[in-house]
């Protein structure tokens, strides 16, 4: 009889102890379940394989769908503005995300981050000139340098500045107008990265044999990028939860997947952001 009753409160205490597992499994899933208060809008911009508009297709746009189907949040895309102009609304709390974003400080004062990839401006410039560095660019007073108005390019804009001050700077408002600048001359170098100089080379193959693509800033080491969070929008837990799902996308393979999809292996993983 002693051992019966043993028995049955053994069987009782499993049983409590399952219930109490099963209600900490719920409770987890519950905090780190995505708020969905809202119709949410993301800002996206043509920018070589991240973003193609005319076929409404890149690697942005693969990325974003994933993270609606893992959160079922509704998320719809503005690919009108300026990306200056997203860098405003993201701070005023007008938008909500913003992709392919390199991260700096001056952005992280109101936005979170979910980064995915790291990259770095790389400089295309005419064979024929015979330039490969800043200094050369600078002593040749005829030579002009392209770029995209309200893109942060790191290092590099120390000389940029020196460019600036000598009106040798010309500003386009998106990448796709700024390789037509260059394509006609308008500009003589410009700065790009490998997703984005790719893209433009596989649609211009005329240029692939005239251009040369270098690192004019070595010092420079690779700038992390990904998906920004208005500060307005999100609290930092609510941040969290999406960082959360993205660094699930990278480590399942998600990430590198959709990479492979638009780029090479050996490209796919330079741009790939493994931080295990």
């Amino acid at each position: 009889m002693f051992a019966f009753n043993i028995l049955k409160i053994i069987k009782l205490l499993v049983k409590i102890n399952v219930s109490i597992l099963i209600l900490m499994i719920s409770f987890d899933a519950f905090a780190h379940k995505i708020n969905c208060f809202k119709v949410f809008k993301y800002a996206l911009f043509s920018y070589g394989y991240f973003y193609m508009p005319a076929t409404n297709t890149g690697i942005d746009v693969d990325i974003i769908n994933e993270l609606k189907k893992r959160s079922k949040c509704r998320i719809e895309f503005d690919s009108s503005m300026p990306r200056i102009r997203a860098l405003k609304s993201l701070e005023n709390g007008t938008l909500d995300f913003s992709m392919s974003s390199f991260q700096t400080p001056e952005r992280e004062k109101f936005a979170y981050y979910a980064l995915y990839d790291h990259v770095k401006n790389y400089v295309l410039v005419k064979k024929e000139l015979k330039v490969n560095s800043w200094e050369n660019f600078i002593a040749n007073k005829t030579l002009y340098f392209g770029v995209v108005r309200g893109y942060n390019y790191g290092l590099s804009e120390e000389y940029l500045q020196q460019a600036r001050n000598l009106k040798r700077v010309k500003e386009y408002p998106d990448q796709e107008r700024l390789f037509e600048g260059f394509k006609k001359l308008e500009v003589h170098a410009i700065f790009s990265i490998l997703p984005v100089y790719k893209y433009h080379l596989q649609m211009h193959k005329e240029l692939d044999s005239l251009i040369t693509v270098s690192d004019w800033n070595q010092k420079e080491k690779y700038t992390k990028s990904g998906l920004m969070m208005s500060k307005k929008v999100f609290s930092k837990e609510e941040a969290d939860k999406w960082s959360a799902l993205m660094k699930e996308m990278l480590s399942d393979g998600t990430i590198m997947k959709i990479f492979r999809k638009y780029l090479n292996e050996k490209d796919a993983k330079s741009i790939y952001l493994n931080e295990n």
